[in-house]
């Protein structure tokens, strides 16, 4: 809800910007004598008009404060609300005593206004104001002015939040609450927000497993260990986030049981924090992960392994024979992470592969390795039938900026057909990588590739990746 009402705000203000040029204009032509015609505007019915002179007034800025205060005393309704708003934008110290008074002004658009300006000046004294706010019956008064806490709030506003958190009877209200309560980062936020992991509405327990995170606090781990059992998905994939925030290794044994949740979003999340803990128990437990169903939890797996460093290397090695091709990939995915040496020969044998993303992910992994016993072995493989693979080849060589590696590059530069038929499908990509390749093994490839064009007599793709090779690498 919260992310929902900022986008469209946005979208507001862009769309003015957009379908009403003038606001440019304005800007440009804007006097300190245009203050007193400008703030009278600010009444105007039409968002547009309105639009242009509120940016106007926030150009002039300081010299437009004081009149701006001046007219918080005199008038009310739409007038003084977007002279708040203003205010607010102008981010002057001097408004903030006028716009905390104006906080009790019986019209709401006009405190909402105040408590909005107020978030935006982020002047501490605000604070206390704006909890009374917070027992307001305005739902949309108590959701600004949670946020507006979460910005500049600190101890003092834990007690009251945590009370909105737990009995409001709005959930947006209750969500911006959580929000803030991460925001201001005190301990003792946290008992509120533990109970709120139980909360009626997915959004406000979502946002109170977050929040946990973001305080960072050790009294938390015990209850954010059992939320990884919660019954809601989004609670688990957050609690272990945040366990992941803390880094208390308390959690790592739990986050390992994770990695056989129902959900892949919460298998994953488990998978790549077990990365960021380093702890060797989690090494036999990432390498099965790696023969996960799902691709995500995979990567992450083998994202990890390859944190844990040396001690992942023989378990990766022997998955890089698994009967698996999920389980082959992810670990010859992993070994290019490494990038031990020892891996080399058996990602040279992984080329031969039956899978074409085996031998994908062992193209990448040996790119990273750049070691030159990989190098014949990538060159064959440009001539791969998947397209993918020969794709991964051409990157690896130019990743190892391999001399050896130029003519057959040169060949892959797309057909022969004039550009205006172009290329289809993948074998695009598969030139479009060739070429950086080329570009990366820079000044060597400069006398076969002007041959190559010489050769060119129509406008080809061919024709256009070969100008554009001489032409960024002459730049450089």
């Amino acid at each position: 809800m919260r992310n929902k009402k900022l986008l469209a705000y946005c979208l507001l203000t862009l769309s003015c910007w957009l379908f009403f040029p003038g606001c440019a204009a304005t800007l440009e032509k804007t006097t300190h004598a245009d203050v007193g015609s400008y703030i009278a505007k600010l009444d105007k019915e039409g968002i547009p008009w309105r639009i242009k002179e509120t940016h106007a007034l926030i150009q002039i800025g300081r010299p437009a404060v004081e009149p701006l205060i001046e007219v918080l005393k005199n008038s009310q309704g739409r007038l003084k609300a977007n002279s708040i708003y203003v205010l607010g934008q102008i981010k002057d110290k001097r408004a903030v005593v006028p716009i905390m008074t104006a906080m009790e002004d019986n019209d709401s658009n006009i405190r909402i206004s105040a408590v909005e300006a107020l978030r935006v000046l982020g002047d501490k004294r605000a604070a206390a104001p704006l909890i009374k706010v917070l027992d307001e019956k305005d739902d949309t008064l108590r959701w600004r002015t949670a946020l507006a806490l979460g910005d500049i709030g600190g101890p003092e506003s834990v007690e009251p939040l945590s009370k909105t958190l737990l009995s409001d009877k709005d959930r947006s209200v209750r969500d911006a609450a959580a929000w803030a309560l991460g925001m201001i980062g005190h301990p003792s936020g946290v008992e509120a927000l533990s109970k709120a992991l139980d909360d009626e509405d997915w959004c406000v327990r979502e946002g109170a497993a977050e929040a946990l995170g973001h305080i960072k606090d050790s009294s938390a781990v015990d209850v954010l260990i059992k939320a990884l059992k919660h019954q809601d998905e989004e609670v688990r994939e957050k609690a272990v986030w945040s366990l992941r925030k803390i880094g208390d290794r308390k959690a790592v044994e739990p986050i390992v049981h994770v990695l056989k949740d129902e959900d892949w979003k919460v298998r994953s999340s488990a998978a790549s924090a077990l990365g960021e803990f380093k702890d060797a128990q989690s090494l036999e437990p990432l390498v099965e992960a790696l023969g996960d169903k799902d691709s995500c939890v995979r990567m992450w797996a083998a994202e990890s392994l390859a944190r844990l460093g040396e001690p992942a290397l023989d378990p990766l090695l022997k998955a890089l024979t698994d009967e698996e091709d999920e389980i082959r990939e992810a670990a010859a995915e992993a070994l290019g992470h490494l990038k031990n040496t020892r891996a080399v020969k058996p990602l040279v044998n992984a080329l031969s592969d039956g899978s074409d993303r085996v031998r994908r992910e062992a193209a990448y992994a040996l790119g990273e390795i750049k070691v030159a016993e990989a190098m014949e072995p990538l060159i064959k493989l440009l001539g791969d039938d998947d397209s993918f693979v020969r794709k991964a080849a051409a990157e690896a060589l130019g990743n190892m900026k391999a001399p050896e590696a130029i003519k057959p590059l040169i060949e892959l530069l797309g057909d022969i057909q004039p550009i205006l038929k172009g290329l289809t499908g993948m074998d695009k990509y598969v030139s479009d990588a060739a070429a950086d390749a080329l570009i990366k093994i820079g000044k060597p490839v400069l006398e076969q590739v002007r041959e190559a064009l010489a050769k060119e007599k129509e406008e080809t793709i061919r024709k256009k990746h070969l100008e554009e090779i001489i032409n960024r690498i002459e730049k450089e």
